[in-house]
């Protein structure tokens, strides 16, 4: 029997740490982006650095436009318009589902910062880290290197289709999901840490499992 095999999804940032990403953002051209708003996109962003996230009715109520629609236009139109130019890219995004950085807890049907900009404003300095996950015959294993943390200092809470890690950076607690190329068995995940390395070993969920 052949060994793990990669799922294929390589480093990914861990913790809000600010690891390595496809686009860097500074909190300098935030500022920036900011100022070149209309005053209900500059609104918007002010509420989602504050609250980290919103639902479409809450940004309607606070910028008090009449439906929805004209909620999606302001983001569309003025806040990632503007963000493509000044950042590279969008500023803004809509999730289903996404768990909190700050409390690890699932999050549905919500608007949020990019995790680019989030890892911008996150405290602490940049850090090193990379999370691989394998694919074992019976089991899921993620490895993910955590520099800078102590084993007490972090958590991990598994679901049917992600692993969640908790942990204290610079003395704020931030969370990360790592989605899992298998359905596993959340329940009694083996955790080693040693040496700034994680490795959580999950099995992976049966057919009769489900029913």
């Amino acid at each position: 029997m052949s060994g793990p095999q990669p799922s294929g999804g390589g480093p990914a940032p861990l913790l809000g740490t600010g690891c390595s990403s496809p686009r860097s953002i500074s909190e300098e051209s935030l500022e920036r982006l900011e100022h070149l708003l209309e005053p209900a996109g500059r609104e918007i962003v002010s509420f989602l650095r504050e609250a980290r996230h919103a639902t479409i009715e809450e940004l309607r109520q606070l910028i008090g436009e009449s439906c929805h629609m004209n909620v999606l236009a302001r983001i569309e139109h003025d806040v990632n318009r503007q963000a493509e130019l000044i950042l590279g890219g969008p500023l803004l995004v809509f999730e289903d589902s996404r768990v909190h950085p700050a409390t690890g807890e699932r999050v549905y049907a919500s608007w949020w910062l990019t995790p680019e900009a989030e890892r911008a404003l996150a405290p602490g300095a940049p850090r090193d880290c990379s999370v691989d996950v394998f694919v074992e015959e019976a089991a899921v294993v993620v490895i993910a290197q955590l520099p800078g943390l102590r084993e007490e200092d972090i958590q991990v809470k598994a679901e049917p289709e992600r692993l969640v890690l908790c942990g204290d950076v610079a003395g704020h607690r931030r969370c990360q999901e790592i989605p899992l190329p298998a359905r596993v068995t959340a329940a009694r995940p083996q955790v080693r840490y040693n040496n700034e390395v994680l490795l959580v070993r999950l099995e992976r969920e049966r057919p009769d499992d489900s029913s």
